[in-house]
């Protein structure tokens, strides 16, 4: 079985070539536009860009490794963990493996979820995907232990089977709660 690339990058400061930022993203272009364009995730970052661009620069990106859908979150937590063993000056706020915040889409929804309901989830409010997500993961809570139980005893099969049935309970789950907050804000208007 093939799995899908997830780019383990950096975000580096052109003027020394010092890594300032460790993530990860299946589609490197599209995480690299929305870092240049965030101006409320990670304050400390936000800042780094905004005194950059002051300048007239952006930050340089480079990809530290090419991990997979299963192994991303343990590459990116190493890097991270392996930056700040070397004393750089991270502006990472985690130690990485989860990816996004309750106020902003998690990256992992981009490759789980069909483009029509992203594009749905992304026009409500903050607070109102920040609930729907929170319901959700909610739902998939008792899977998600599961699925790590498959993973640490090698049944890898089980792993993706369980995987794959939590993103259809996540498709389902999201598609009704936005359905539901449609018709309420509806009504209320």
């Amino acid at each position: 079985m093939e799995y899908e690339p997830v780019y383990i990058y950096a975000l580096v400061d052109p003027r020394n070539d010092e890594i300032r930022y460790i993530g990860k993203s299946i589609d490197i272009e599209r995480r690299y536009a929305s870092h240049l364009g965030d101006k409320t995730s990670n304050t400390g970052k936000v800042a780094w860009i905004g005194r950059l661009a002051e300048a007239g620069m952006v930050p340089d990106i480079k990809i530290l490794e090419t991990a997979n859908e299963i192994n991303w979150a343990t590459r990116e937590s190493w890097w991270i963990k392996h930056g700040l063993d070397k004393n750089w000056r991270l502006f990472n706020i985690s130690m990485g493996g989860e990816g996004g915040s309750i106020f902003q889409l998690p990256e992992s929804l981009y490759w789980v979820l069909p483009k029509d309901i992203l594009l749905k989830l992304e026009r409500l409010p903050r607070k109102v995907r920040a609930d729907i997500i929170l319901e959700v993961a909610k739902v998939l809570s008792n899977g998600f232990i599961e699925m790590v139980h498959l993973f640490v005893n090698k049944d890898y099969g089980g792993y993706l089977k369980c995987q794959e049935d939590g993103r259809r309970i996540a498709i389902r789950e999201i598609t009704r709660l936005i359905a539901v907050l449609t018709r309420k804000n509806n009504k209320e208007t």
